[in-house]
């Protein structure tokens, strides 16, 4: 007969069954959602194409208009990152109520933060007059952006059901209706650009219209299925909409406000390199151009996973299975490292083919930029190493819903070391575009650091401490402060 098998030889068994366990629960969230970051980058390049096939002008004004949108877009959805962690928090600790009400104030805060961007955007030809753009552009990025600004709360509603839809770990509707809202707009972009089928010709505007479309027929095709089928109605989620919460409006944008100022710094140091790379040449901007263009393919991916991890650390934080959330993060930075990786080696043996996509080989112009395009490339591929590390870091943090620290953190990295090491390096040092480069990985990779340190400090503490509540462990001197005022 047999003797049972020890502890020790059952680890390898445990090990592997756990392994397989958060594979599946990364994957059922992760693939949906990088679809998703997908199919966003589809619209804009649909966008482009038909902006490019409208002319030059009409494609400068394009870009320029979508720059101030999605600017906007972006930090707003930041913000409102903070209802999916409320919601992920509340379906793991079985609290239905909970999870419809989070929905609905981020509903409700949709409207508060769409009005003053939406006043914003449609003066954003007074801005552009101010910086000196030439007056055809302003008249052509003012028609996109007077068309494109009625789509905003749309596009800010459509990303709080999403939030909510991935929190209860159903997300694979919200990818279909994105898939579905690509096809929609493509078409109401050669229907209302072009003046096909009688709809009248608005060129760059009817690009604007049909992003609005878009916008509101994701929103609304979400709604319907989120309030009719059956896996979701028990939620009830529009359900006394109106109702305010003000405890929990406050918590929404505490949590908030420091991703959405996390990521307008981001964008702008982005922005700021660009600039730095135009006074480094046309060649090093082109090529700076075009090596980034390579790289968001790989940050949308890991963006699309760490999104998946701030919902599953949220909801084991919310089931109080903290060495759980432990496991789902670094299982997460395994999975983003590996694939990173792997995108990285394609990147460095194929630099050269990858250039010549987007540059002819045989132009004696362009030797210069494809030699610095394959340099930047090749960097381009360790700077999405590093990237996804630290996404996934302040992923897990925000499912923590610790978000001032590492804002703090992301920006210092960034700005101090990426931009200040890069300035010295590209300029002082005579580096050029490499040695900004250089800096930006040099930059991810302390903030993938700290970030990763950080989220491994707080859930050891956690763990030690169940007693303590996740904000006194986070922000204790808050913790404090509020309950000095409440009692």
């Amino acid at each position: 007969m047999k003797s049972p098998p020890s502890k020790l030889q059952l680890i390898p068994t445990i090990f592997r069954t756990e392994l397989i366990s958060e594979a599946k629960a990364s994957f059922r969230l992760a693939i949906p959602s990088v679809a998703s970051q997908l199919t966003g980058i589809g619209v804009s390049t649909v966008d482009a194409l038909v902006m490019g096939l409208l002319g030059n002008q009409n494609l400068a004004a394009g870009a320029l208009g979508g720059n101030i949108f999605s600017f906007l877009v972006v930090t707003s959805i930041a913000t409102l990152s903070s209802v999916g962690v409320l919601t992920a928090q509340a379906f793991g600790a079985g609290q239905t109520d909970n999870i419809g009400n989070s929905t609905r104030q981020g509903i409700l805060l949709v409207a508060a933060l769409s009005f003053p961007a939406m006043v914003l955007i449609w003066n954003s030809d007074l801005i552009l007059l101010i910086l000196g753009q030439e007056d055809g552009t302003i008249l052509l990025v003012k028609s996109y952006l007077q068309a494109i600004v009625w789509g905003f709360p749309a596009a800010l509603g459509f990303a709080v059901l999403t939030d909510f839809a991935c929190a209860v770990n159903r997300p694979q509707a919200i990818t279909v209706i994105s898939v579905i809202g690509l096809l929609f707009n493509t078409f109401a972009n050669y229907l209302l650009a072009f003046g096909k089928f009688g709809f009248p010709a608005l060129g760059i505007a009817g690009i604007g219209w049909a992003s609005t479309l878009s916008f509101w027929f994701n929103f609304a095709i979400a709604i319907c299925w989120l309030t009719f089928h059956p896996n979701f109605r028990e939620y009830k989620l529009f359900q006394n909409l109106f109702c305010l919460d003000q405890v929990l409006l406050v918590e929404i944008l505490v949590v908030g406000w420091p991703t959405g100022i996390q990521l307008a710094a981001d964008m702008g140091m982005y922005t700021v390199v660009a600039l730095l790379m135009g006074y480094l040449g046309t060649e090093s901007l082109a090529a700076h151009r075009i090596a980034m263009e390579v790289a968001m393919w790989a940050i949308m991916i890991s963006s699309g996973i760490s999104y998946a991890t701030t919902m599953r650390v949220g909801q084991r934080v919310g089931q109080n299975a903290h060495s759980s959330a432990r496991r789902a993060t670094s299982f997460d930075i395994f999975l983003v490292t590996t694939l990173m990786s792997i995108i990285a080696v394609v990147c460095w043996w194929f630099a050269e083919p990858i250039a010549t996509i987007f540059l002819n080989p045989d132009s004696s112009n362009n030797v210069e930029i494809i030699q610095l395009t394959i340099s930047f490339i090749n960097m381009g591929a360790l700077y999405a190493i590093v990237f996804g590390v630290e996404f996934i870091a302040l992923g897990a943090l925000l499912g923590l819903k610790d978000t001032r620290v590492p804002m703090l953190i992301n920006i210092g990295a960034c700005w101090g070391v990426g931009l200040g090491g890069g300035y010295l390096l590209a300029f002082t040092l005579g580096w050029g575009g490499i040695g900004l480069w250089c800096s930006l990985v040099l930059g991810i990779g302390v903030a993938a650091l700290l970030l990763t340190w950080r989220f491994y400090h707080l859930i050891g503490v956690m763990n030690d401490d169940q007693s303590a509540s996740l904000s006194e462990i986070i922000t204790p001197e808050t913790s404090q402060a509020t309950t000095a005022s409440g009692g």
